[in-house]
């Protein structure tokens, strides 16, 4: 064998060892990447977790809140008006609604397009309630007046829920 040969075989096993190293390192890096990509979408839905037990707290520290929406279910003219008297249930009743728009808005964005995560938290379900909940008046005005800030696939969500026709408020989720 010719001190050439051998070295050629040295360079072939060293290439070889090299490429495999080269892939098991691309693997762990990848792995690495979802891994870390799966944390963030963990921390997202553990703070939606967190807003909505705020707004749960918000409603059993101010029943009245919720009774001033159950009022306002049939409402036809515009609530949130400079007519309307401002105090405090004015004012609770209109950041609840906005805090429930925002966790809406933010939970339909965080599971857009991730069909595993849609199943993970029963998001069907949600869409089913976050659409009875879009019904009411109150619900509808500050959405309709606050367009531009929702995301596109909320919005897009809402409005084709309206386009199949009017439908009552469920009392039974005020």
């Amino acid at each position: 064998m010719s001190p050439g040969s051998l070295s050629d075989w040295v360079q072939v096993v060293v290439a070889i060892v090299a490429c495999g190293v080269s892939g098991v390192a691309f693997y762990i890096a990848r792995r690495g990447e979802k891994t870390a990509g799966d944390l963030a979408t963990l921390q997202r839905i553990h703070a939606l977790s967190d807003r909505l037990y705020d707004i749960d707290r918000l409603f059993m520290d101010h029943p009245e809140v919720l009774m001033l929406m159950r009022e306002q279910a049939g409402r036809k003219e515009p609530y949130f008006t400079p007519a309307t008297v401002h105090d405090e249930r004015y004012y609770r009743v209109k950041t609840a609604i906005y805090m429930q728009l925002n966790y809406y808005d933010e939970l339909v964005s965080t599971v857009r397009g991730d069909k595993a995560l849609q199943k993970l938290i029963e998001f069907g379900r949600w869409k089913v309630y976050m659409l009875q909940k879009m019904r009411h008046p109150l619900f509808q005005e500050l959405f309709d007046r606050e367009k531009q800030i929702w995301g596109h696939e909320f919005a897009h969500l809402v409005e084709a829920d309206r386009r199949t026709g009017v439908k009552p408020v469920d009392m039974e989720i005020f």
